[in-house]
């Protein structure tokens, strides 16, 4: 067996960390990059404008001074969040984590080691599970909210047209490019620290979850109509906090392991003593 070249491992760390950083840093940082600035010169497709809407008297007639403030309902709702990108973070986070503990190995003594990392395995493993159970049940009843309103015509549906119906796909376009790069790069320094770590099943399918994790975000923001991204958006955050909700699972498993044998060896040693 080879010797790991640690600065590709470290590389693989520093581009994973960085990706989800990117995630949940979204927009701002993207933007003032040079592929922000050429993917808002993409011309936008037409979406459909509820201030035009609320502005044409002929299409609700005077009842609709209720409602004529876009700004006022905007600011009743909320701005709405984006979900897809940042909770790529939770899936990601796992995969960074794996990929640093991997190279914790290489700086910290195997002994220290050993016996800490079932316990930071453990809580970062209950950290992903439990704020990905509470993302799930509140994205979903975000989208509820959001069909709800889309389906309750004619207010609700101008409602819904204001507060969701123009998603900034350029902006996370340009995240998602970003994320895909240091993934990839990511990717390519596994087996150039060490060819042995592509047998290692696990680690390859959680490689392969993430890239798949932002394929998947891509595709439902671009699939649908401009004012159905908010929806689809929302659908790609239930599925990749999902995916991150069942890959904290045989973390957590593995951790609970590890602390059961450091504590089995302690107990040994104090019963030998």
């Amino acid at each position: 067996m080879g010797r790991i070249r640690a600065p590709f491992l470290v590389l693989a760390v520093i581009f994973m960390i960085a990706a989800v950083l990117t995630e949940i840093g979204g927009t701002s940082f993207v933007n003032s990059t040079p592929i922000g600035d050429f993917l808002r010169r993409l011309p936008a497709p037409p979406t459909l404008n509820a201030d035009d809407l609320l502005s044409d008297s002929d299409f609700l007639g005077e009842t609709t001074q209720t409602i004529r403030d876009p700004d006022a309902v905007r600011e009743a709702y909320g701005e709405p969040p984006g979900y897809g990108v940042p909770y790529l973070a939770l899936l990601d986070g796992v995969f960074a984590f794996t990929l640093l503990s991997m190279a914790s190995g290489l700086m910290i003594p195997q002994k220290v080691q050993a016996q800490a990392q079932g316990y930071v395995t453990c809580l970062f493993s209950l950290m992903i599970l439990f704020a990905a159970i509470g993302l799930i049940f509140l994205t979903i009843a975000a989208v509820l909210t959001m069909i709800v309103l889309l389906l309750a015509v004619p207010f609700g549906t101008i409602i819904y047209l204001i507060v969701y119906g123009s998603f900034d796909r350029s902006a996370t376009s340009a995240v998602l490019v970003v994320v895909m790069a240091f993934k990839i790069a990511a990717i390519i320094c596994i087996p150039l620290a060490h060819q042995g770590f592509l047998q290692r099943i696990g680690l390859v399918l959680l490689a392969l979850s993430s890239l798949i994790g932002s394929i998947v975000v891509s595709f439902l923001h671009n699939l649908p109509p401009g004012i159905l991204v908010s929806i689809t958006d929302a659908i790609a955050g239930i599925i990749v906090a999902l995916c991150g909700l069942i890959w904290s699972i045989p973390l957590l498993i593995a951790a609970i392991i590890s602390m059961i044998k450091v504590l089995g060896l302690i107990f040994r040693a104090r019963s030998v003593v």
